[in-house]
């Protein structure tokens, strides 16, 4: 077992930073991803897409909204998938966010090592936050150490620090705790000035990201739990910001910003709430045991359609494995300290339970877990008592998870995302046998999402040729058919289905039965059902270009190879892939 004489030694302020600084390093070295290039685009007025006039500064977070003509440009570029429900919207309001980007544009536009560094130093900044509120009720030295080294190794804050478009919750987390930080100042020492400053800090959190929400679980279990005047003064003095979250949501409704998403990706709280609290405790569970094992919350849906098992197997083993540490850990619900902590992180989560779970939404969560388990791993280890072997075990493995394990997850993943968003740049720039998409309209087949969505504003971002219109006709999953009917017209099977897995995500639960007949528009082609599947879902499309094939460049997406062309068969003829 570790020892905390030991643990002391070894953790000092400089190898904690130039750990933290090794881990992140290869962030620097990665270029761009996914909405960082529609931020490019929106920054630089490029006419491919349109935004304005919805209530934000530049459009950065309107991804999808209900203005016809941007569906429209969208549908064209593949943004949005052929399949879309209409009432597909996902539109946030994040000001101070889309401020951030601006600056990075107006200093060093397009350079991608600068915006990491932006983000990097948010990051630090929140580390020195979360390190504050440790030290306002812990004064050993080696836990609030522990609670740096825990924070700033942590795996899970991978997609937070590297991926640049999730800035906003940097931004928000820091003014969010921030808040916190100055209403525990007000409760335990007075001062008007401390609740003032609060409350415009939990304001200014809120334009940066509604992620800020999360904190209110924080303001709740310190009014609940640690208030000086107890629980019932504490809780008068939580109604503030319950009253600012309210007029908040109010506003952020009537301008129309949130997500109508299918289930599988997003599920509004206020417009769902039986489908949300179904829903929720799965999610819950999975960002729980993501915490405290520490493992990708991701787990609970990577797997997608075809490997659902290993979601389900994931579940599995959080079911059993969350109750199990949490009744391990039930003694030290008598330090009220260790009990706000560990009950506000696990709790935070609860409103990003709305969405998929994923790492890069639980930032929140790991402020409150991170600083509980470096407590009760300080109290472990200073404890000799025979009767606390379970406990020092407990911490013992506490300690090889989050100071070892997490920390080489965590510069792992950032070599391999800075190596994935190098491989999606250069495949949405190098096709295999590419002439000029000038003038043509791109069909690809069995691209994956998160290629095929952000393919032309890449593109159009980094200076390419983009073409006149990009129909994406499948993501990844499956084998496929291509009859050719006639010159302008083939058919398109797919043995496990289409709008399945992952591409449900851009469809509601009510339009996810199709009929025999039914016709979706696109301007490079007309997509007809040709027939369903007992499931309900197209088993064959037909395929009717708006022009001659001469103004068409098909490929084929292949894992190993990328992007492929495509030769369509002779007339009456068929090719399998």
């Amino acid at each position: 077992m570790f020892n905390c004489q030991h643990l002391s030694k070894q953790l000092t302020l400089t190898r904690i930073s130039m750990v933290f600084a090794a881990l992140v390093l290869p962030v620097l070295f990665a270029p761009f991803y996914a909405d960082d290039f529609f931020h490019l685009l929106l920054l630089g007025e490029s006419p491919l897409l349109q935004r304005g006039g919805d209530g934000s500064l530049f459009g950065l977070f309107s991804f999808v909204d209900s203005d016809p003509a941007h569906r429209a440009q969208l549908l064209r570029y593949g943004v949005l998938p052929w399949w879309s429900s209409d009432t597909f919207v996902m539109r946030f309001w994040r000001p101070l966010a889309e401020a951030s980007h601006w600056l990075d544009y107006q200093l060093l536009p397009g350079v991608a090592w600068f915006a990491h560094l932006h983000s990097l130093l948010w990051f630090v900044l929140l580390a020195y936050v979360v390190y504050s509120l440790a030290k306002r009720r812990e004064a050993d030295k080696t836990v609030l150490l522990l609670v740096l080294a825990l924070f700033l190794w942590d795996g899970q804050h991978l997609a937070t620090i590297h991926w640049i478009a999730n800035r906003s919750a940097l931004i928000s987390a820091v003014l969010a705790f921030s808040a916190l930080f100055h209403q525990m100042c007000w409760r335990e020492q007075g001062g008007a000035g401390h609740l003032l400053l609060a409350l415009v800090l939990y304001l200014l959190a809120l334009a940066a990201s509604e992620m800020a929400l999360s904190v209110l679980v924080y303001l709740f279990f310190y009014a609940l739990l640690l208030d000086r005047q107890r629980a019932v003064a504490g809780l008068l003095h939580f109604i503030p910001y319950l009253l600012l979250s309210l007029g908040y949501l109010f506003f952020y409704h009537q301008a129309g910003f949130g997500a109508q998403t299918s289930e599988a990706f997003y599920i509004s709280p206020l417009h769902e709430p039986l489908r949300f609290l179904q829903i929720l405790p799965a999610r819950f569970l999975a960002y729980s045991f993501a915490a405290l094992v520490p493992v990708p919350a991701g787990l609970a849906w990577v797997g997608g359609a075809t490997h659902a098992w290993l979601g389900q197997g994931f579940l599995l083993l959080a079911l059993l494995l969350v109750p199990l540490l949490l009744w391990c850990l039930k003694s030290t619900f008598s330090d009220r300290r260790m009990a706000f902590w560990l009950l506000s992180g696990l709790l935070s989560c609860l409103p990003v339970c709305a969405a998929m779970p994923q790492d890069r939404l639980a930032l929140y969560q790991t402020v409150g877990v991170d600083i509980y388990l470096a407590m009760f791993i300080g109290s472990c280890l200073r404890s000799d008592s025979l009767k606390n072997r379970l406990t020092r075990l407990l911490a013992s493995g506490f300690i090889v998870l989050h100071l070892l394990l997490s920390p080489l997850y965590l510069l792992v993943g950032n070599w391999v995302m800075c190596q994935q968003a190098a491989d999606i740049l250069y495949q949405a720039l190098h096709f295999n046998g590419q002439s000029s998409l000038e003038r043509k309209h791109l069909v690809v087949i069995n691209m994956p999402l998160g290629l095929s969505v952000p393919l032309i504003g890449t593109r159009a971002a980094m200076g390419a040729d983009i073409p006149l219109s990009f129909l994406p006709l499948a993501s990844d999953e499956g084998h496929f058919t291509l009859r050719r009917i006639n010159e302008r017209e083939f058919t398109v099977q797919r043995d496990t289905g289409f709008v399945i897995g992952f591409e449900q995500q851009f469809t509601a639960q009510k339009d996810r039965h199709f009929t025999q007949g039914q016709v979706f528009f696109h301007p490079a082609a007309q997509v007809m059902v040709a027939a369903v599947n007992d499931a309900g879902l197209p088993a064959v499309l037909q395929i009717s270009l708006a022009a001659p094939p001469a103004a068409y460049q098909f490929y084929v997406f292949r894992p190993a190879a990328g992007l492929q062309p495509l030769q369509l068969p002779d007339v009456g003829a068929a090719i399998h892939f």
